[in-house]
């Protein structure tokens, strides 16, 4: 009996599916030793392991600002001009320009 195409398929594809299958096995072992190694128990608390206490060099810093003091009102208000400089002043008067000179001609030697 000859082999026929379907059948070479039919044998590719069940290899390709077992591998496949042991693929998928093998990598549900690999997740569930890393999930074992994570749910260890952790050293303790910062307290018992010598972590320095918040403010000290080294230790974390805080992500929020304290806010800054208010300026008494009276340095941030406006000041409002006196009234020598409110009022303005006349501009003078734009004086004419004067005519311009006619230009010496140039001598012949």
């Amino acid at each position: 009996m000859a082999i026929k195409p379907k059948q070479i398929l039919d044998t590719a594809v069940g290899l390709g599916h077992e591998a496949v299958k042991s693929g998928v096995k093998l990598a549900d072992r690999l997740r569930k030793d890393e999930t074992a190694a994570r749910a260890r128990a952790t050293s303790g608390s910062p307290t018992t392991v010598g972590a320095p206490k918040p403010g000290q060099p080294g230790a974390p810093k805080s992500a929020t600002v304290p806010k800054a003091k208010r300026k008494p009102a009276a340095a941030t208000a406006k000041r409002t001009p006196t009234k020598a400089k409110a009022r303005a002043k006349p501009k003078p008067a734009a004086k004419p320009k004067p005519a311009a000179k006619p230009k010496a001609k140039a001598r012949a030697k």
